[in-house]
């Protein structure tokens, strides 16, 4: 059951690896972060897809040797992959930090390489009674993964702390599985627990948030590229990126003076006012009428502010910073206001 996982998980990291390859190498700009994972993915199919085989008889010992090499080459490459993913987050020079422990693990594969068996096991004892004990690189390589771990934790925080709250969470949370499997590993290699190792799962918990988190962002970009935070005008006729908001028409957005007070079907008369000149005047029935719309209208303001208010509150809530759609919100809760303040007071709103 569990080797049927293991060719699973490396038929669906091969699906998503090509996918983000292709994805990326599709687009002008050849982001880093869309490569890094699709490469990431790539290897974790060959690490799953040969630990699936260690896992059968079928070979003889020199092929499982070789195989067993294999295996941990492939995990030293995902481990210096996973570290590089929030370093690639940051959008950033490289700090001295991953540069050394990507240094450290080219040592060891060229150690592992070398090594007779493997730079996990070492041959002990007599011959014709030998025994495989754990080799002291191994442990070599647990302390390095542990601080890489400790460290890219550290920039998932920075991430969280910079406001890309959703990146920083979706980062820390795959580290936390990744560390979780990790430790279980290293008591399994202890031989406190017994084998499987869970390493592929451990790197599918951290890939995978990440590449869910990718093709939501760009679901989000399509969907504002094409249609939602687009200005449109009361014409119908597209206003263009929020980047650059083309202001309204007149004919669009009349004064709202002039709509309260443009002449209606009402008997026209001399009306006395109080300085005693003679000037055209509203029946009061009819400004009973036109006080209704008005109020009608500033309740409709007054809703939109705070529908625009909580939209953006919960975009703020899910860590969804974009300067862009936020702009766009604040600027509708800023028109509707200076309607609202106009149909209040009847005083155009020269604040800008």
């Amino acid at each position: 059951m569990f080797t049927f996982a293991l060719y699973l998980l490396a038929g669906a990291a091969l699906y998503a690896g090509v996918l983000h390859v292709y994805t990326a190498a599709s687009r002008h700009d050849r982001p880093a972060m869309p490569l890094l994972l699709g490469a990431l993915w790539l290897l974790l199919a060959l690490f799953a897809v040969s630990s699936a085989l260690a896992a059968q008889a079928a070979f003889s010992a020199a092929a499982r040797i070789d195989l067993g090499r294999f295996i941990i080459a492939t995990g030293l490459l995902l481990w210096a992959g996973s570290l590089w993913l929030p370093v690639t987050a940051l959008d950033r020079p490289a700090r001295l930090v991953p540069i050394i422990l990507s240094g450290l693990w080219g040592i060891f594969l060229v150690a592992n390489l070398a090594a007779p068996l493997s730079l996990l096991y070492r041959a002990v004892g007599e011959a014709g009674a030998r025994s495989l004990a754990v080799n002291p690189w191994w442990y070599a390589v647990l302390a390095t993964n542990a601080l890489a771990l400790a460290y890219a934790l550290h920039l998932a925080r920075t991430l969280y702390r910079q406001g890309r709250r959703r990146l920083g969470r979706v980062l820390g949370g795959g580290l936390v599985v990744l560390a979780q499997v990790f430790v279980y590993d290293a008591l399994v290699t202890a031989g406190i627990l017994q084998p499987p190792y869970f390493a592929p799962f451990g790197f599918l918990g951290l890939l995978l948030p990440l590449s869910l988190y990718l093709v939501t962002r760009s679901e989000d970009a399509a969907s504002r590229k094409a249609f939602h935070y687009r200005l449109e005008d009361d014409t119908g006729r597209d206003s263009g990126p929020l980047a650059t908001p083309v202001p309204l028409p007149a004919t669009a957005r009349e004064p709202i003076e002039s709509t309260l007070q443009s002449p209606v079907d009402a008997p026209a008369g001399d009306w006395q006012t109080e300085e005693g000149s003679q000037a055209e005047a509203v029946p009061p029935e009819w400004q009973a009428t036109h006080e209704a719309v008005r109020l009608d209208q500033l309740g409709d303001a007054l809703r939109e502010i705070q529908l625009y208010t909580e939209m953006a509150l919960r975009r703020l809530e899910r860590g969804a910073t974009d300067p862009i759609k936020l702009q766009v919100l604040l600027r509708k809760v800023r028109q509707e206001a200076e309607d609202g303040r106009q149909l209040a007071t009847g005083e155009p709103d020269d604040s800008n």
